[in-house]
């Protein structure tokens, strides 16, 4: 994952709801995916299932188990955690793709709920970001309007 991709990542992250945070370690966990696949080593390869793994851990590890679809995600992250083991331990990214294709239909179905979340974003606090406002040597820039910011009493 490049540099200017997880800026953006943490931008998005900075802005989102609850649900938009699922959605986005979904999309977190794919682009890992995708960096596993295409890595030219195995050291590589490794990395991007560990970073993977680690957003499937964040997501099973906020379950919340009064829900009764709790426990059908948490064993299917279990399932995407094995494949992603066997890939790792064969260094078969054959593996991946079922990984990657569970995750996709995972993804699709919160970021169909997100959209009807109306709730505000989960980070209070934080700098507006107004996007496209100012122009740079590579286009459109960022602009960042710092208000008040750090612990309020």
């Amino acid at each position: 994952m490049t540099d200017d991709m997880k800026k953006e990542f943490t931008l998005k992250i900075s802005q989102a709801n609850r649900t938009k945070i699922v959605v986005l370690t979904y999309e977190l966990a794919l682009q890992y995916i995708d960096d596993a696949r295409n890595a030219s080593d195995r050291e590589g390869f490794a990395r991007g299932i560990m970073h993977a793994k680690s957003c499937i851990e964040q997501l099973r590890g906020v379950l919340d188990y009064s829900q009764e679809i709790a426990l059908y995600l948490y064993r299917i992250y279990n399932y995407i955690s094995l494949l992603m083991d066997k890939a790792m331990i064969r260094h078969n990214s054959a593996f991946l793709d079922e990984a990657d294709r569970l995750l996709t239909k995972l993804h699709d179905a919160f970021d169909n709920i997100a959209l009807k979340d109306e709730s505000g974003p989960v980070m209070s606090n934080i700098e507006t970001v107004y996007s496209g406002l100012t122009y740079g040597r590579g286009g459109a820039e960022d602009n960042v309007s710092s208000g008040k910011r750090g612990f309020t009493a």
